[in-house]
């Protein structure tokens, strides 16, 4: 049975304009227990990608033991280096052109999305990231359908 780190799927969510600004959602999700963490980042560029995933999701979880990616140019060169070289992680790639392969990661953006915008309506002036934010937590303290439980459920 898959645990908590065994593997992680990062996918972008992006480009999405708020308030006049470019935004971009860095979605990290442990595959087993749906468990989400989102990062607001201002472009796709590897090195913003690579920063974003080791500060906010190395730094606090740990390293898994795989990483789950699509074939998006974001996450070769140093995305790829810091995983494979630094990490000492394997990559594995979906196939192009198949988005439902990541379907975990995938199916959580409309979702994730829906949320925010939910929150946005109630709160018209709180920030992207301010949103992203509670919207994540929305998706980690509900109960998921494939595993019927929350992610946050200790």
């Amino acid at each position: 049975m898959a645990s908590f780190l065994d593997r992680v799927s990062l996918d972008l969510i992006g480009p999405r304009m708020f308030k006049g600004n470019t935004h971009y959602i860095l979605v990290i999700i442990d595959t087993a227990t749906r468990f989400l963490v989102t990062r607001v980042i201002q472009s796709k560029e590897a090195q913003v990608i690579t920063d974003a995933f080791a500060q906010g999701f190395v730094a606090y979880f740990g390293v898994p033991r795989q990483v789950y990616v699509d074939n998006g140019s974001e996450f070769e060169g140093a995305f790829a280096a810091f995983i494979t070289k630094v990490l000492r992680v394997d990559i594995v790639k979906s196939p192009p052109y198949v988005p439902r392969s990541n379907g975990i990661n995938e199916s959580s953006h409309k979702a994730l999305e829906s949320q925010i915008a939910k929150i946005n309506a109630d709160s018209p002036n709180d920030s992207y990231e301010l949103l992203v934010a509670l919207a994540t937590y929305t998706h980690n303290a509900t109960p998921h359908a494939a595993t019927g439980l929350a992610p946050m459920t200790p």
